[in-house]
């Protein structure tokens, strides 16, 4: 359950224990897969901690085993998606933009029905990374296929050791409020509309095939399914100014970390901000906010640990570069939409 500013300071006492619970259960979740990082390292490590955020959120409950069975199947069908498109892309691009768009509206489509957002963000790197990867190096697409499945069993793990640790209160937690999906002729808007806003991004790259630029596509799959996109203008204003928020943090702990190369300091600091980032979602009103400012931090400090073998200022701005445009051109393209009209807003 998430607690505004006003009632944290003047709620009762279970809840004043719950909501510190909640606080030291977030910000322990997302520090596990980080030391893990530390000492082990694969391809697409770096989304796990954002990944543990979303299991962790203010609205979300622990997984069930079907739940978890069920992503577990997802994470199967995924790569079964991502294995035809990578063997179709090569010999048979125009074919694969179109399957890519026909899966893209499917997976929006969904996604304003209330799918689970793991599940979403799952499906939508299949088609979005595994492909693009491809027309680089298959072996490389592959190992990020297999790469992200594992980042996705330790999110699930890190999550489920923190709430049996610290496991909520279940009366309270049962008073908080579910998102309310879109309604069906709604949803067909917002699936076509974020379908017609990511699918030019996703050619682009499979005609340049810029490797470095996967992240752009990565945070696009993260970001496109945020229902608060389209929840008007200003909604739209409030994340483009927290994303922004997030990466001018992230350049601050980059440069402490560039003064500091150890990794004791590197753990401790990212304790630190993890700790004050989950008090914010759990206490502000602007939670939300605050959430996509830390997913968007944690992308681009974590990505580091993975980071071997070449300049790391070059790699750490390039990846800020690639973010940051990301979050321009999609919450742009929302604002742009919403201001012809084009799409309702969910209040």
């Amino acid at each position: 359950m998430s607690i505004n500013s006003n009632s944290a300071s003047k709620c009762p006492a279970i809840l004043c224990r719950e909501y510190e619970r909640q606080i030291l259960r977030y910000a322990l979740g997302v520090f596990i897969p980080i030391l893990v990082m530390v000492m082990f390292q694969w391809e697409m490590a770096y989304i796990t901690p954002t990944l543990v955020t979303l299991l962790l959120s203010p609205n979300a409950r622990p997984l069930s085993l079907r739940s978890h069975l069920m992503l577990g199947r997802t994470m199967l069908f995924s790569l079964a998606i991502g294995l035809i498109l990578v063997r179709l892309v090569e010999p048979f691009p125009l074919v694969t933009i179109i399957i890519m768009g026909g899966l893209l509206y499917g997976i929006f489509y969904k996604a304003a029905h209330g799918t689970n957002l793991l599940t979403t963000v799952l499906l939508l790197m299949s088609v979005l990374t595994y492909p693009s990867l491809a027309m680089l190096d298959i072996q490389l697409s592959m190992e990020t296929a297999l790469g992200v499945c594992l980042a996705y069993s330790l999110a699930m793990l890190s999550s489920a050791i923190m709430y049996l640790l610290i496991p909520p209160n279940t009366l309270i937690n049962n008073q908080s409020s579910e998102a309310q999906p879109a309604a069906h002729s709604n949803a067909n808007r917002v699936a076509l509309l974020t379908t017609v806003i990511v699918l030019p991004l996703l050619v682009f790259f499979l005609m340049f095939d810029h490797q470095a630029a996967m992240l752009t596509l990565i945070y696009v799959g993260i970001l496109a399914p945020n229902v608060s996109l389209t929840k008007g203008l200003r909604s739209c204003i409030g994340i483009l100014l927290a994303n922004a928020m997030g990466g001018v943090l992230a350049i601050v702990i980059y440069e402490l970390l560039v003064l500091v190369p150890m990794s004791s300091f590197y753990l401790l600091l990212m304790f630190l901000v993890a700790i004050s980032f989950a008090k914010k979602v759990f206490t502000s009103p602007q939670g939300a906010l605050y959430a996509s400012a830390f997913s968007c931090l944690l992308l681009l400090i974590t990505d580091l640990t993975n980071t071997t073998g070449i300049n790391m200022d070059l790699a750490f701005y390039e990846r800020w570069l690639y973010i940051a445009l990301a979050n321009l051109y999609v919450i742009l393209s929302f604002m742009f939409f919403t201001a012809l009209g084009w799409l309702r807003t969910n209040a």
